[in-house]
Formats: C-alpha cells, structure tokens, sequence
C-alpha cells in the first residue's frame, strides 16, 4: 500500500513521513518541487493548483494525509480527494483545526463535510496549536517581549507537539486503529 503524503516538507507533513518510514509502507511525498527537499522518501510534483500533476501523485495510491496550505482554495482539497477516490484511494486522514466542528465558516469544517460524504474511509485530525510555534513563528516576541501573544481572549491555550499528530495520523494511514 503506498501512502501519499501532502505538505510533506511542512511541519506536521514532515512528521507523518518520519512516522511512516519505519513502518515499511511505501511513502511518496507530494511537493512542489521534487528536486530540493532532501527527504528519504520518493518524491513526485504535486500542486492542489495543478491538476495536472494529481496523476502522478495518486498512481498506486491507496492512502492521503491532506494539508489545506495557505493561500489555496478548499475546492482545491477537495476536487482533490474526490480524485482520489476515483483513482481508488482507500483512505483519506486531513489535518484540521481545533474548534472546526463548531465553527462551521471555517474552510477546514466545509472540507471535513466534503470528505464525510466521500465513498472511502475518511479521519479529520482537529491538532491544537503546536509547539513548534514557540520556536519559530512566535520565537521573536518570546525573545524580545516574553509574552505569547495568540488569539485566545482570557482562554487557555492547549499545546500539542507535530510529532504527535503525525504519529497519529500515520496509524491512521497505515490502518491501525
């Protein structure tokens, strides 16, 4: 079974493929250019903006990790899923976001309601925030200020490390329950 992983450069992406490569699955990480990423896995041109580069990336498919990028369209994640399975994919595992059931605007929900009406086996993953965050995006204003500033109002904020939800998506993936 060969698992197609989206993002696979990306925080969590990179995750699901270090959790994968021990399981002896075949992985194959969709990227935009597969030339520069250095994974250790194979890599083929995937774009949710190309279509034509769906094709390759689903050949012999029969699991996905979905990432909804930034800047692209949610039709584009899902004009992609139903792609997929059409092209067979058994599986399908899309990294949301906390709050997505509630919050029924937010494209990840509209996503996850497309995927739920799909004709595969399908697993929304709701990740809090991460922690990598506090070394990268928000390392400045820890540095400079000591305080975190997110959009929690008086709320708590809950912390879940990448590695986490990519190891539990590549359960999901590899069919452990």
């Amino acid at each position: 079974m060969t698992v197609l992983v989206t993002g696979a450069t990306g925080t969590v992406g990179s995750a699901v493929v270090t959790e994968l490569v021990p399981t002896e699955l075949p992985v194959r990480a969709g990227v935009r250019d597969p030339t520069a990423t250095g994974l250790s896995v194979e890599t083929v041109a995937f774009d949710y903006t190309k279509p034509e580069t769906w094709g390759d990336a689903l050949d012999g498919v029969e699991a996905v990790f979905l990432m909804f990028p930034p800047g692209v369209a949610p039709s584009r994640v899902t004009d992609f899923a139903d792609a997929a399975v059409r092209t067979g994919v058994e599986r399908l595992v899309f990294l949301s976001v906390l709050g997505a059931g509630k919050l029924p605007v937010l494209p990840h929900r509209r996503i996850e309601r497309h995927l739920e009406r799909l004709d595969t086996e399908t697993a929304a993953l709701r990740a809090a925030y991460f922690m990598q965050n506090l070394s990268g995006i928000h390392s400045p204003e820890i540095r400079e200020k000591s305080e975190l500033f997110v959009p929690a109002g008086e709320g708590r904020l809950g912390f879940v490390d990448a590695r986490d939800v990519g190891a539990v998506a590549a359960r999901l993936l590899s069919g452990e329950r």
